[in-house]
Protein backbone atom coordinates (compact mmCIF):
# COMPACT_ATOMS: atom_id res chain seq x y z
CA UNK A 1 0.00 0.00 0.00
CA UNK A 2 1.24 3.47 -0.78
CA UNK A 3 2.32 5.74 2.04
CA UNK A 4 1.70 9.45 1.94
CA UNK A 5 3.32 12.33 3.77
CA UNK A 6 3.01 16.09 3.68
CA UNK A 7 6.03 17.97 2.39
CA UNK A 8 6.96 21.59 1.77
CA UNK A 9 6.58 22.98 -1.73
CA UNK A 10 9.19 21.76 -4.20
CA UNK A 11 12.46 23.58 -4.50
CA UNK A 12 13.32 25.05 -7.85
CA UNK A 13 14.63 22.54 -10.39
CA UNK A 14 13.56 19.33 -8.58
CA UNK A 15 10.88 18.24 -11.03
CA UNK A 16 11.76 15.89 -13.85
CA UNK A 17 8.35 16.23 -15.47
CA UNK A 18 5.00 17.82 -14.73
CA UNK A 19 1.38 17.22 -15.61
CA UNK A 20 -1.33 19.77 -14.91
CA UNK A 21 -4.57 18.63 -13.30
CA UNK A 22 -7.01 21.48 -13.78
CA UNK A 23 -10.62 21.64 -12.60
CA UNK A 24 -13.16 19.94 -14.81
CA UNK A 25 -16.21 21.40 -16.48
CA UNK A 26 -19.60 20.41 -15.08
CA UNK A 27 -20.67 17.38 -17.05
CA UNK A 28 -23.72 15.32 -17.80
CA UNK A 29 -22.85 11.67 -17.09
CA UNK A 30 -25.57 10.58 -19.51
CA UNK A 31 -23.39 12.02 -22.31
CA UNK A 32 -20.39 9.82 -21.43
CA UNK A 33 -17.30 10.21 -19.25
CA UNK A 34 -16.60 13.63 -17.84
CA UNK A 35 -13.79 15.67 -19.44
CA UNK A 36 -10.55 15.41 -17.50
CA UNK A 37 -8.67 18.58 -18.37
CA UNK A 38 -9.44 22.25 -18.84
CA UNK A 39 -7.40 25.42 -18.74
CA UNK A 40 -5.36 25.80 -15.57
CA UNK A 41 -6.78 28.31 -13.11
CA UNK A 42 -10.13 28.49 -14.87
CA UNK A 43 -12.62 30.58 -12.88
CA UNK A 44 -10.01 31.12 -10.15
CA UNK A 45 -10.23 27.48 -9.05
CA UNK A 46 -7.15 25.84 -7.60
CA UNK A 47 -4.88 23.93 -9.94
CA UNK A 48 -2.54 21.05 -9.25
CA UNK A 49 0.65 19.65 -10.75
CA UNK A 50 2.32 16.25 -10.54
CA UNK A 51 6.09 16.08 -10.20
CA UNK A 52 8.24 12.98 -10.39
CA UNK A 53 10.98 12.41 -7.86
CA UNK A 54 13.16 9.35 -7.53
CA UNK A 55 10.81 6.68 -6.20
CA UNK A 56 7.88 9.04 -5.61
CA UNK A 57 5.33 11.38 -7.14
CA UNK A 58 4.52 14.78 -5.63
CA UNK A 59 1.06 16.32 -6.01
CA UNK A 60 1.38 20.09 -5.58
CA UNK A 61 -1.41 22.65 -5.19
CA UNK A 62 -0.71 25.74 -7.34
CA UNK A 63 -2.04 29.26 -6.72
CA UNK A 64 -3.85 30.16 -9.98
CA UNK A 65 -2.87 33.84 -9.83
CA UNK A 66 0.82 33.56 -8.94
CA UNK A 67 1.51 29.94 -10.04
CA UNK A 68 3.36 29.51 -6.75
CA UNK A 69 3.13 26.12 -5.03
CA UNK A 70 1.06 26.35 -1.84
CA UNK A 71 1.06 22.76 -0.49
CA UNK A 72 2.31 19.32 -1.51
CA UNK A 73 1.63 15.65 -0.89
CA UNK A 74 4.35 13.03 -1.47
CA UNK A 75 3.09 9.65 -2.70
CA UNK A 76 5.14 6.45 -3.02
CA UNK A 77 5.99 5.24 -6.51
CA UNK A 78 5.39 6.58 -9.98
CA UNK A 79 1.73 7.58 -10.42
CA UNK A 80 0.05 8.56 -13.69
CA UNK A 81 -3.27 9.15 -15.46
CA UNK A 82 -4.86 11.60 -13.01
CA UNK A 83 -8.63 12.04 -13.22
CA UNK A 84 -10.35 14.78 -11.22
CA UNK A 85 -13.90 14.13 -10.03
CA UNK A 86 -16.66 16.21 -11.68
CA UNK A 87 -17.22 18.20 -8.46
CA UNK A 88 -13.46 18.84 -8.21
CA UNK A 89 -13.01 17.43 -4.71
CA UNK A 90 -11.24 14.13 -5.45
CA UNK A 91 -8.35 12.99 -7.62
CA UNK A 92 -7.97 9.41 -8.79
CA UNK A 93 -4.49 8.40 -9.91
CA UNK A 94 -3.03 5.06 -11.03
CA UNK A 95 0.09 3.36 -9.68
CA UNK A 96 2.43 2.13 -12.43
CA UNK A 97 3.95 -0.81 -10.56
CA UNK A 98 0.69 -2.32 -9.31
CA UNK A 99 -2.93 -2.34 -10.48
CA UNK A 100 -4.02 0.14 -7.82
CA UNK A 101 -5.95 3.40 -7.90
CA UNK A 102 -5.18 5.98 -5.23
CA UNK A 103 -7.89 8.46 -4.21
CA UNK A 104 -6.84 11.86 -2.92
CA UNK A 105 -9.01 14.43 -1.14
CA UNK A 106 -7.90 17.66 -2.85
CA UNK A 107 -9.22 20.02 -0.16
CA UNK A 108 -7.21 18.31 2.58
CA UNK A 109 -4.47 17.17 0.15
CA UNK A 110 -4.60 13.74 1.76
CA UNK A 111 -4.55 10.17 0.49
CA UNK A 112 -7.92 8.70 1.54
CA UNK A 113 -7.78 5.27 -0.14
CA UNK A 114 -5.60 2.96 -2.16
CA UNK A 115 -7.82 0.51 -4.02
CA UNK A 116 -6.14 -2.62 -5.42
CA UNK A 117 -7.98 -3.71 -8.58
CA UNK A 118 -6.02 -6.83 -9.55
CA UNK A 119 -3.02 -8.84 -8.45
CA UNK A 120 -0.11 -10.34 -10.28
CA UNK A 121 2.68 -9.35 -12.58
CA UNK A 122 2.06 -7.70 -15.93
CA UNK A 123 -1.17 -6.08 -14.69
CA UNK A 124 -1.76 -2.33 -14.73
CA UNK A 125 -4.42 0.37 -14.84
CA UNK A 126 -4.65 1.79 -18.36
CA UNK A 127 -7.33 4.49 -17.99
CA UNK A 128 -9.44 6.28 -15.39
CA UNK A 129 -12.66 8.27 -15.91
CA UNK A 130 -15.26 9.67 -13.53
CA UNK A 131 -18.82 9.03 -14.70
CA UNK A 132 -20.21 11.17 -11.87
CA UNK A 133 -19.03 12.29 -8.41
CA UNK A 134 -19.51 8.83 -6.91
CA UNK A 135 -18.60 6.65 -9.93
CA UNK A 136 -15.06 6.03 -11.15
CA UNK A 137 -14.30 3.62 -14.00
CA UNK A 138 -10.86 2.03 -14.31
CA UNK A 139 -9.61 -0.03 -17.25
CA UNK A 140 -7.23 -2.75 -16.05
CA UNK A 141 -5.07 -4.74 -18.46
CA UNK A 142 -3.43 -8.07 -17.75
CA UNK A 143 -0.74 -8.87 -20.30
CA UNK A 144 -0.09 -12.48 -21.27
CA UNK A 145 3.24 -14.16 -20.63
CA UNK A 146 5.53 -13.84 -23.66
CA UNK A 147 5.96 -17.11 -25.51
Amino acid sequence: MSAAAMSPPLASGTASSTLGVAPGQPCDPRAGPCPQATSAGENGAESYALFERTGSTVLTRIDPRTLAPTASLVLDGYLYGPARSPDGTMLAIAASDRATVELIDLERLELVAAVPLARGERTSVRALAWLRDDRLVAVVQRMSVPT
